[in-house]
């Protein structure tokens, strides 16, 4: 039945898909695609003649959603536009970009090669990042429907920045616990496109062209939702002590990135950031116990008495909140003793005791997070 046309010939059979109700059809969608690729394309450095290939493949992407092979089986979309246009004569790399526009459909799947492709991938995701998949909720004969009124469905395919942009700008941003619309996958996946393409692109500036072609007016805070994302800093100093727990590691990372824009965080990573610099590529017993009548300064008791009060409270199953707000406690002992305490003297046994407690103190953040990533340390 398919072969009885050509593969152009699908495309204004895409107005009867619908993307999502504010948005409109899968051929308003990819006319959007189509609006952006030259752009992308220009910004990617991608050269005329190969921008001639894009725009043209940009026609073409996601027609055989309306074939009624993809219409019985919505995982071959993408496959059957790549065979559907070699059989109609189109060269090689204009039907190859047909099927990498869905790629990569999963974590570890294959990653478009050509350049067309690539900027297909990235111009649909980055228009999906402001809309989700219709194998999952519509129905198996191509007519998708709302399940409400702001959670209408369609193609799995059918979106990426655009997606992500029209998605956001419709409401339907992910929480920490629901992500209808898969956008955390299609986050994922125009990253993985771009980084392991070796492509630079400006997130930001792809964004707002996206939001410019949109057929709602797109508040700024959508794009700033879309482009919000936790420090890197943040995330490498979780995982650097919480990666083999990832449900504690997310939820930790998320924390700390709120926290890290507070008062108290700047203050604990400030005072753990000198015991640790002290006593860092220096010959410290990690066994060796503090000798308390080797003290020779209030401010070395002080601090001393201050770690006994706080060290069973500070274990790697702490939550990060709870481990700030118990560490600040240090903060003012170890000035006291900073300002008043040399600790590399020539004696021997009371240099060494000085490093042991130092080392202790800066130990206490191992399996909560490695703080000396962290901006202040």
């Amino acid at each position: 039945m398919d072969t009885r046309r050509k593969i152009s010939e699908f495309r204004n059979q895409l107005n009867g898909i619908l993307f999502h109700e504010k948005l409109g059809s899968m051929l308003d969608k990819m006319k959007r695609v189509q609006n952006t690729v030259t752009q992308i394309g220009l910004a990617l450095g991608i050269s005329e003649d190969k921008l001639h290939i894009v725009e043209e493949a940009a026609s073409l992407a996601m027609s055989d959603l309306a074939t009624a092979v993809v219409t019985e089986f919505t995982s071959l979309s993408g496959i059957m536009a790549r065979h559907y246009a070699l059989r109609d004569g189109y060269s090689e790399e204009i039907s190859e970009a047909l099927l990498e526009i869905t790629l990569p459909r999963f974590s570890g799947d294959t990653l478009p090669k050509t350049d067309a492709g690539t900027i297909l991938a990235i111009a649909d995701r980055l228009l999906r990042l402001l809309r989700h998949r219709y194998d999952r909720y519509g129905s198996r004969y191509g007519r998708y429907t709302c399940e409400s009124q702001s959670h209408c469905k369609s193609g799995r395919n059918g979106w990426r920045l655009d997606s992500l942009v029209g998605l956001f700008g419709a409401g339907c941003q992910p929480s920490s616990t629901n992500d209808p619309f898969g956008l955390r996958r299609i986050s994922y996946g125009l990253v993985q496109v771009l980084v392991e393409n070796n492509r630079n692109l400006d997130l930001r500036q792809a964004l707002e062209l996206a939001a410019a072609v949109q057929p709602i007016k797109m508040d700024a805070r959508a794009i700033d939702d879309v482009d919000k994302g936790i420090n890197p800093e943040v995330v490498r100093s979780t995982l650097a002590e919480r990666a083999n727990w990832p449900c504690l590691a997310a939820k930790s990372a998320y924390k700390m990135d709120a926290l890290s824009r507070g008062e108290l965080l700047p203050k604990v990573v400030e005072a753990y950031s000198r015991p640790t610099r002290i006593v860092r590529g220096k010959d410290v017993n990690v066994d060796m116990e503090v000798d308390e009548t080797a003290f020779e300064t209030d401010e070395e008791r002080a601090l001393w008495s201050t770690f006994l009060s706080l060290r069973s409270r500070i274990h790697p199953g702490i939550e990060v909140e709870d481990f700030v707000e118990t560490s600040v406690q240090l903060s003012q002992p170890l000035e006291d003793f900073f300002n008043n305490v040399f600790v590399m003297v020539e004696d021997e046994k009371i240099r060494k005791n000085r490093l042991s407690l130092l080392k202790k103190i800066a130990d206490l953040p191992k399996g909560i997070a490695d703080l000396s990533v962290l901006p202040g340390f």
